[in-house]
């Protein structure tokens, strides 16, 4: 549809919130020792030359309205609710949020031998 109106993609269209703060996406390039600032959120498309923000930085910012739900269900039907969660803020919080609520609650961890994948049932020891 977007396309159609006009060919603009979603990230590079100016945001509606213009008030975001990056505090999760900071705290992730430091934990990997890269650079975050204005010059880089204009190199990734998240703010314009004009220095506005645009719908990939509001996904980033810890603003984003968009949120992750994730469910966990008794037996083999979707009609009881084990457990159900809703993830917010930034897609970085919310990714490593839902990570852990999955990996908490999956019962089969898969680690790689170079291309062999190995499962194996049972909880690991969270490191």
């Amino acid at each position: 549809m977007i396309k159609e109106t006009g060919g603009d993609h979603f990230e590079k269209m100016r945001s509606l919130e213009q008030n975001s703060t990056f505090e999760s996406a900071k705290k992730v390039f430091t934990e990997r020792n890269v650079k975050f600032g204005l010059t880089q959120m204009k190199t990734l498309g998240m703010v314009t030359q004009d220095g506005v923000y645009t719908n990939l930085g509001l996904l980033l910012s810890d603003q984003c309205v968009h949120t992750i739900k994730a469910a966990v269900f008794q037996g083999t039907t979707q009609s009881e609710f084990k457990d159900r969660r809703e993830f917010s803020g930034s897609l970085f919080r919310q990714m490593d949020e839902a990570y852990d609520f999955i990996d908490f609650r999956n019962q089969t961890h898969s680690t790689f031998d170079k291309l062999y994948r190995i499962d194996r049932s049972g909880v690991l020891p969270v490191h």
